[in-house]
């Protein structure tokens, strides 16, 4: 069984029993938070305990919020490689530098975790029809676990999506709506409304939407944690969109440490693009949650990066306060140039978003916020096979040549 105990309204406080289905506070319509009994979950989960298993996202389930494993829906998310580079951690200068791989995922990109811990609530809840709002990736994630899981999506996406993340939800079965503009911002309304018109379940991944799927980004500090041998990371660094992967990435860390699994946590970077930074620009004036303003005319390659609000706000900016962390924001061509160097290197493609994180720990590194013998994970969360059209675009033609090996040699040899 799971070791849900109750939720917390993070805004009110009311508390609510694990077995309500609830998305949000019933008293102040506030977000909503899952808490576990840690003291039993550490009794049957220790790091013995978890070693046996079968890396995986499930492998957590005791600090999932499903209550019944009969009701997971699964496609083998999670279990991503933890890389140690070998020429990247050169490029930057970072002695023990690692990449956690997201792009491992089964459709691409960190999103898998949520949604399907989202898809499998929804199932336990008895629903059979879910609701989204995505730049991509989200958008794919939910059309894939909604179709294993035999329910209806419905996705609303902004008319400037990549065309490759639209096409992966409609080849799932999706119905994708199509809203005007480049950010996911009327997207998300219109879903909130036909989600409360027609009674179907948000899966979107804002907590302030549905509480249970910040829950399967946590997994990925679990999984960190395990795979360097219990050690904790000086430094995490984390792209950040809405908020919600680096919110729940500092619970998962939080979480293990509570139950006695780690002794301290890393310190986390949230990262932006320069052309999208409302979540930065919160931290460095010091603004709280309700205090951020949306920003205005968001303009960015990392389309995984461009939304006006950080809907996760509230719990992103404990996980930056509390880990005693930092933000950092890069140009549309400190990300392409990160999206080479990563290829380059470590033979990973990265979208634009995920390659944002190899782009801040470059500055991080030359401003010196980050020491060369600091142990840094970087956080690449989805792959480019997404968003491809950026890195072709800005690639050098191949030469063409006559079938002779005299022209070969002419060509690719002489100096």
């Amino acid at each position: 069984m799971s070791m849900m105990s109750s939720l917390k309204c993070l805004e009110c406080g009311q508390e609510y029993s694990a077995g309500e289905k609830l998305l949000k506070c019933r008293k102040c319509n506030g977000q909503l938070q899952v808490l576990y009994d840690y003291q039993e979950a550490s009794e049957r989960l220790d790091r013995k305990e978890l070693k046996a298993r079968r890396l995986g996202l499930w492998k957590y389930f005791e600090l999932l919020p499903v209550m019944e494993k009969k009701n997971v829906v699964s496609l083998s998310e999670g279990g991503t490689p933890l890389r140690v580079c070998g020429r990247l951690n050169t490029a930057l200068d970072v002695k023990n530098l690692y990449l956690k791989d997201e792009t491992r995922n089964p459709t691409g990109s960190f999103k898998d975790r949520p949604i399907s811990v989202a898809i499998s609530k929804v199932l336990e809840f008895g629903g059979d029809t879910v609701v989204t709002a995505s730049t991509g990736n989200v958008a794919a994630s939910v059309a894939a676990y909604a179709a294993v899981a035999n329910m209806r999506a419905y996705v609303f996406m902004p008319e400037k999506v990549p065309k490759n993340k639209m096409a992966q939800a409609l080849l799932f079965g999706a119905v994708v709506v199509l809203v005007p503009g480049s950010t996911a911002d009327d997207s998300l309304r219109l879903s909130k409304q036909v989600a409360e018109t027609y009674g179907w379940y948000p899966v979107a991944t804002a907590a302030e939407m549905n509480p249970y799927t910040i829950e399967g980004n946590k997994t990925i500090a679990f999984e960190i944690i395990e795979q360097l041998e219990w050690a904790t990371p000086d430094w995490v660094v984390i792209p950040v969109g809405g908020g919600g992967n680096l919110g729940g990435n500092w619970k998962g860390f939080f979480e293990f440490q509570e139950m006695g699994l780690q002794e301290s946590t890393p310190k986390i970077v949230g990262v932006q693009a320069e052309g999208c930074m409302p979540f930065v620009d919160a931290v460095r004036r010091g603004l709280k949650a309700d205090e951020i303003q949306p920003w205005p005319n968001p303009e960015t390659i990392a389309s995984g990066l461009a939304d006006a609000y950080p809907c996760d706000c509230l719990q992103a900016l404990k996980g930056i306060h509390n880990s005693r962390g930092t933000v950092e924001a890069v140009s549309d061509q400190d990300i392409l140039e990160a999206i080479f160097l990563l290829a380059k290197t470590e033979g990973i493609f990265a979208e634009p978003a995920a390659a944002a994180s190899i782009a801040a720990l470059k500055k991080l590194r030359e401003n010196r916020t980050i020491d060369s013998s600091d142990l840094v994970v970087c956080e690449v969360t989805g792959s480019g096979l997404k968003q491809p059209s950026e890195a072709s675009e800005a690639l050098e033609m191949p030469k063409l040549i006559p079938a002779t090996l005299k022209d070969f040699e002419k060509t690719f040899l002489s100096r």
